[in-house]
């Protein structure tokens, strides 16, 4: 089904393997404040609890801090107990 690339390996196994975060966010104003609001962050399992999380937590803060934005903000829900915990 996906194009083949060297070997038995196709080209949406290899995009599945190399994928192991996605991060969504975007500015925005929330009462006259500039904020950066995450609007997801997902990691794969066998990354999590490794560090990574918190380093893009932080590259948030950075790019917060570099355009002068006041907040970096998100929503986490109470049934997502990971989530919850980490944040």
């Amino acid at each position: 089904m996906g194009m083949a690339l060297g070997g038995n390996l196709r080209f949406h196994e290899i995009c599945r393997w190399l994928c192991i975060f996605m991060l969504h966010f975007e500015r925005g104003l929330q009462l006259k404040d500039c904020l950066l609001y995450c609007y997801e962050v997902q990691l794969e399992s066998k990354v999590q609890r490794k560090g990574l999380g918190k380093f893009l937590i932080q590259i948030l803060q950075l790019t917060a801090n570099s355009t002068q934005m006041e907040k970096v903000t998100l929503t986490v829900f109470k049934r997502n107990p990971g989530a919850y915990q980490f944040f």
